[in-house]
């Protein structure tokens, strides 16, 4: 049997592209060796360990950021009604779910991407084929206490104006700011990489102002914890409707640098 299927006959993941990842991290051991290809072989003698740190506790990766936000701006999520914009496989609709949400709401303008398992959970509306520029509130009935995103592809500033119809006047935002996709080409170099705090601190400002013009103030920032110094510094940006204190988005553009820079030192 191949090590990813064992995985995922054993309950340690839920699918063998999550097996696969969890090899890839180096998460797993057959006979006290550390293995990464999904097509080892294993036996009824070997002995198979599963580090257990190293197990997604989300359907993707997305809901760990979700959980930093979470855990940085100290938010509740229970018994709280959910709008996820830009849902894809559904780490936000999981973690927002696994953190107490009532109910969610998966808004993505493809098709065929949220996990068999949470399409299958009652706790959730999947609006697939929807793009949320053009969703109604009655589509969804009422306003909601939360919402979330997680967009690639376009830019935040064309989506945060449409946002506060669908807030309840307690609620908040959670963003992912992802400056790749807020900043023109020539800031972009051949990697993808915008390598520059300068374009970063724009681009989040940027943002920052078109959301206060909506009726939106930012209420708290962070960098998305460093995992790989090859990808882009991202960002999770709290909004509310409430004029909140000031934040100092430089500093957190700094710190997200020099964090960057330390990676793996």
């Amino acid at each position: 049997m191949r090590i990813d299927v064992f995985l995922v006959e054993k309950g340690f993941c839920n699918s063998r592209n999550k097996a696969k990842d969890l090899l890839l991290k180096g998460g797993v051991k057959l006979n006290g060796v550390v293995v990464c290809k999904s097509s080892v072989s294993v036996n009824d003698k070997d002995v198979v360990e599963v580090e257990e740190n190293a197990i997604m506790p989300y359907v993707s990766k997305g809901g760990l950021k979700l959980e930093k936000a979470i855990v940085s701006f100290n938010l509740d999520f229970k018994n709280k009604t959910v709008l996820d914009i830009g849902a894809s496989t559904g780490g936000f609709t999981d973690c927002a779910l696994k953190h107490g949400a009532k109910f969610v709401w998966a808004v993505d303008v493809g098709s065929a991407q949220l996990v068999q398992e949470l399409k299958e959970d009652k706790r959730v509306s999947s609006l697939e084929n929807t793009d949320f520029r053009e969703l109604n509130l009655e589509t969804i009935g009422n306003t909601v206490d939360i919402i979330v995103g997680d967009l690639s592809f376009i830019s935040l500033k064309h989506i945060v104006k449409h946002t506060p119809q669908f807030l309840t006047p307690d609620g908040y935002i959670v963003l992912l700011i992802k400056p790749q996709f807020e900043v023109g080409v020539k800031n972009i170099d051949k990697g993808g990489i915008v390598k520059s705090p300068k374009v970063h601190l724009v681009a989040i400002n940027e943002i920052v102002d078109d959301a206060r013009s909506n009726g939106l103030f930012l209420s708290k920032l962070t960098s998305v914890p460093i995992v790989d110094e090859k990808k882009n510094i991202e960002y999770l940006a709290l909004f509310k409707k409430q004029p909140s204190d000031y934040i100092d988005v430089n500093e957190v553009v700094r710190l997200a640098f020099i964090e960057k820079l330390n990676f793996g030192r």
